[in-house]
């Protein structure tokens, strides 16, 4: 399934589906580009069932060391977060 977001150097700010939210995608990419300062970065990726429940439980503790437990690695302009 196709999802859209935002990440950035504190990790996942947003994640959801593309299918029906195509006018949030725009919303986020102009904000991508507007938040230079924080190296906001707009995503458009195809994950699996299973990804997509892992991430969606990680964004909502808002916990840094679950991102490392879960081996997601967080790659915006050129600097590893994670």
């Amino acid at each position: 399934m196709k999802m859209i977001g935002i990440v950035d150097e504190f990790g996942i700010d947003s994640f959801m589906p593309l299918e029906d939210n195509y006018k949030q995608a725009f919303i986020f990419f102009i904000r991508s580009k507007l938040s230079l300062n924080r190296s906001v970065t707009f995503f458009c990726l195809d994950f699996t069932e299973k990804e997509i429940s892992k991430i969606n439980n990680i964004v909502s503790s808002h916990e840094v060391k679950q991102y490392n437990e879960a081996g997601i690695m967080i790659f915006v302009f050129g600097f590893f977060y994670n």
